[in-house]
């Protein structure tokens, strides 16, 4: 059977961070000089890249989604050079370029491996499987503890890395699975993967993921509807009562806000971003923060690229939403459609809530938006 290369690269980029750092952690492999998952995204970089455009230069076009979000990773780069051009550090410009390159790779490969229709997926398939055995194998006490295992524990990237690989994986799993029960017992396994990695952006976004997935699959909404009201009533039932007890974990503080310190640094991050905002409006306050102490949700985007950079950035995440909630509603949609109007507003969801305007899980939204069938026109 002939595997595609873009599966390769995708099973070695998303699952095989995981699996490559569980290796580290056993002592398998050694570690490599820099991180396993930026290597991984230069070679799908160098990979994807030729092969779009040799097929963009073939079909004499290029998608409106494609052409938009690269017209603004190439504006945010100009804002970027020119901003590292005026400061002796350019550590922060290194990051942004970084985060650019990213951005553009994991779309490419994204849209290449989501696009593929053959029934040529099962090297993603078994290493999903395998990485979601590893984070259960490896766990301590309810949580992920590669940490722990390793010797340099600098060389294991934080859970927030595991998180975003894991959800792409899993995403593309749920592309692939059409039948219902089947795709319950991958929620599960799912929801209990990232629950023990301990990413509660992640966690409660394929839980919104899921429930929407899940919600917009059925012909009769209100069977989910029910359905989800009992396994709610269930679930309280238990924890209050302890019949289940959950492991300490950050995604239990996500009951308790107000007291919990990751909540409580980030409000005060987004409030003196924000107070920035408001003092140049319009051309924003490109890197005005100390290290680390961004915006943690989408209004970074307007700190890092002034309004008209946070306009076109809205308009290039809410228009994919949009056209697939028309689509949703005006016909029977396919399961990929559904798949991607799930994830780009969960993602839309995380970008308000919490996430970096260069969260990977936008390129991964859109490259899925721009592989799904359009609406047909009415003739007539």
């Amino acid at each position: 059977m002939v595997i595609r290369i873009s599966n390769i690269v995708f099973s070695l980029t998303f699952p095989g961070t995981i699996l490559y750092y569980v290796a580290i952690s056993q002592h398998i492999f050694p570690p490599i000089n820099s991180g396993f998952f930026g290597i991984m995204c230069t070679l799908a970089l160098l990979t994807m890249l030729p092969l779009y455009i040799i097929n963009a230069f073939s079909a004499g076009k290029i998608q409106p989604i494609d052409f938009a979000f690269f017209l603004f990773l190439g504006a945010f780069a100009l804002i970027v050079v020119w901003h590292g051009a005026q400061t002796p550090d350019k550590s922060l410009m290194t990051w942004h370029l970084v985060s650019i390159a990213q951005s553009i790779a994991v779309f490419l490969l994204c849209k290449k491996t989501f696009s593929d229709t053959e029934n040529n997926s099962w090297i993603v398939i078994l290493s999903w499987i395998a990485a979601s055995a590893c984070i259960l194998i490896f766990s301590n006490d309810g949580r992920l503890a590669l940490r722990e295992m390793s010797d340099d524990v600098g060389i294991i990237p934080s859970y927030q890395t595991f998180a975003l690989c894991y959800m792409v994986t899993t995403t593309f799993i749920i592309t692939k699975v059409k039948l219902r029960p089947l795709r319950y017992i991958v929620h599960i396994i799912a929801l209990t993967c990232l629950y023990i990695n301990s990413a509660r952006s992640e966690f409660a976004g394929y839980l919104f993921f899921a429930a929407l997935l899940e919600f917009l699959s059925y012909k009769n909404k209100s069977t989910p509807i029910i359905l989800a009201f009992i396994i709610f009533s269930f679930a309280i039932v238990a924890i209050t009562t302890e019949a289940v007890k959950l492991p300490e974990s950050r995604i239990t503080a996500l009951a308790d806000l107000q007291n919990d310190n990751s909540s409580n640094e980030r409000d005060r991050m987004s409030k003196e971003g924000i107070e920035k905002i408001f003092e140049s409006p319009i051309s924003g306050a490109y890197g005005q923060y100390e290290e680390g102490g961004y915006i943690h949700n989408i209004m970074s985007v307007w700190q890092e690229t002034g309004i008209f950079g946070a306009l076109f950035f809205i308009l290039l995440i809410t228009i994919p939403a949009l056209r697939g909630i028309s689509k949703v509603l005006s016909r029977k949609p396919d399961h990929l459609s559904i798949v991607g109007l799930s994830l780009i507003l969960t993602t839309i969801l995380l970008l308000v809530a919490g996430k970096y305007f260069t969260y990977l899980l936008v390129p991964t939204a859109l490259a899925l938006c721009s592989v799904t069938k359009p609406k047909p026109t009415q003739h007539g």
